[in-house]
């Protein structure tokens, strides 16, 4: 009997020692993109030379969105993930001629691999240490628009790249019985590749000075997600035995 008892006390942890989740989010990351950002405003010295231009938006921080499917074991977790997210930047120059415009629109969807290990727990509430490997697939657009008195013409230009990053950062995490809330900060690193034409592997972009333009796609990382426990019984098990007393 005191087996049953000790075993039925015991399964809720057990079942949650190990179990598969899954988790939908969102984030809002900053971008450095200063390898475009000079190569833009090379394009526009280049059509437009001595002639300033305004900078309507320059590579703003923005949103973007997150899919996890973890595996957690005790302490530790290890998951798949994929992002996606976008930022951009526009160049201006208008007077009674006419119109000049440069938009560089920046697109990436990353796929990669995370681990983490839990190093601080209040009850439901968990502080975990992570870090992200990550391949980040880059889609690169610039769209030139010139008009001049009333004629207008424009251009868009395609260019692929793939970044390999990593990213540490640290999460705060409360379940909720299979419901899982969590909160995460940090910092992307990335080693950027050459801007190919149209996935064309023998031209790549290269700036004024020779060098070859990347997309720096390095910055802080904040985000919020919901998710859901698969497998794991959460307090179930046997129930606990009743006892009747017996008529004398």
């Amino acid at each position: 009997m005191r087996v049953a008892i000790l075993a039925a006390l015991l399964f809720p942890m057990i079942s949650l020692a190990q179990y598969f989740s899954g988790s939908l989010g969102a984030g809002y990351g900053s971008y450095s993109m200063n390898s475009l950002r000079l190569f833009s405003k090379q394009i526009v010295e280049q059509k437009l030379p001595g002639i300033e231009v305004q900078t309507l938006h320059d590579y703003p921080n923005y949103f973007y969105y997150i899919l996890q499917v973890n595996y957690t074991n005790k302490k530790s977790t290890y998951g798949l993930y994929a992002v996606h997210g976008s930022t951009g930047s526009r160049l201006y120059h208008g007077d009674y001629s006419g119109t000049y415009r440069l938009d560089n629109l920046v697109s990436y969807s990353s796929i990669g691999l995370h681990v983490g290990e839990e190093f601080a727990k209040w009850g439901s509430v968990t502080l975990s240490g992570n870090v992200r490997i990550t391949a980040n697939f880059n889609a690169v657009d610039y769209i030139e628009r010139i008009e001049v008195f009333g004629v207008a013409a424009e251009e868009k230009t395609g260019f692929g790249s793939l970044n390999i990053g990593i990213q540490p950062y640290i999460s705060l995490r409360k379940t909720f019985q299979r419901l899982i809330a969590s909160i995460e900060g940090g910092y992307e690193y990335q080693i950027p590749g050459k801007l190919f034409f149209n996935d064309r592997k023998d031209i790549f972009l290269l700036n004024s000075t020779g060098s070859p333009v990347v997309v720096n796609g390095f910055g802080f990382r904040f985000g919020a997600a919901i998710g859901w426990i698969f497998n794991a019984r959460l307090g179930e098990g046997p129930a606990p035995t009743r006892y009747k007393k017996s008529k004398k």
